[in-house]
Parts: C-alpha cells; structure tokens; sequence
C-alpha cells in the first residue's frame, strides 16, 4: 500500500493531501499538453494533429535514423496497432516515411523526413517558448529543481507503467 494512502499514522496521513495536489496538478497539466495546438505553419493550409507531433519527436529524440512501430508504442505507451494508425496520419502528413528493415525482411521502420524534422524543430521552439512565459517569474534555480523534479517524476511513472504491462 502507498504511504500516505491508509489510515495509519499521522505522517502518512499527512502525505495523502499532498497526492491529491498533485492528482489535480497532473490533470490541469494534461489539459494543457493535450489541447496545446500543433505548431502553426506545419503545413501550408493543413494542421498537424499533436499525434503526429508525438510521432516525430519520439522518432528524433530516439536519436536512431529509424524505429520500429513497436518502440514507438512503447514510448507513448500505447498499443502497436494505435501507434500504426499514428504513424499513417504521420505518413499522409510527409511528416515520416516507412522503410524496410535491415534486419527483418517483414519489419518495418519509421524515418522522419526533412518535413518533419523541420515540424520538430519548429514544435520543439514553441513548446519551449510556452514554458518560458509560464515560468517568467521563476528563478533559474527554481526552474532546474523543477525540471530535476520532473525528470524523476516521469522516470518513477514510466517505471511504474512498465511494472503494470
């Protein structure tokens, strides 16, 4: 049981107000990332959905050439024939192409093209420009202990996430 979370102690009562905080924190935060538009410009006349965005960011910050459907699932957490559904409207987009795998002659591998390398880029900057408004008031130190925090945040979440699959 997660301390915090019994009846027991006073401590651990005390903790439990605390999760709740952080509960509803998580949620206004999903609203944000979930509702944030794709960068404007992606395409003239066209929007690109944030799936595609997700897509190629997961394929650039893999920092391999190319990866397969099933590394990309696993990076967003989601099931292989969502992540294929995904990666077509990333496709149909230009934003990435399929190539053959060179280890496995039914395998395939998701590359990013120059279009969406450039879409990277350019929702990279914007999601950084976002931050940097939000946390205007905050000093340097304060923005590295929160950008520490988070890390190990997400890095305990996605070990949890693991644990559960």
């Amino acid at each position: 049981m997660l301390a915090g979370t019994s009846t027991g102690s006073g401590a651990a009562r005390d903790v439990a107000p605390n999760l709740e905080r952080i509960d509803a924190g998580l949620l206004r935060l999903r609203a944000l990332v979930i509702g944030s538009p794709a960068p404007s410009g992606a395409l003239p006349g066209e929007s690109v959905d944030m799936s595609t965005v997700r897509v190629v960011d997961v394929v650039v910050r893999s920092g391999e050439d190319a990866v397969s459907i099933g590394a990309i699932a696993a990076e967003l957490g989601i099931t292989a024939s969502t992540t294929t559904r995904l990666v077509d409207r990333a496709v149909a987009a230009g934003m990435v192409e399929r190539e053959r795998s060179t280890t496995d002659g039914r395998g395939v591998k998701i590359r990013v093209t120059d279009a969406g390398a450039e879409l990277d880029l350019r929702a990279l900057r914007f999601r950084v420009d976002r931050l940097a408004a939000m946390l205007a008031d905050w000093t340097p130190e304060r923005i590295h202990r929160f950008a520490h925090d988070l890390d190990e945040f997400a890095d305990a979440a996605s070990g949890a996430r693991d644990k559960e699959q």
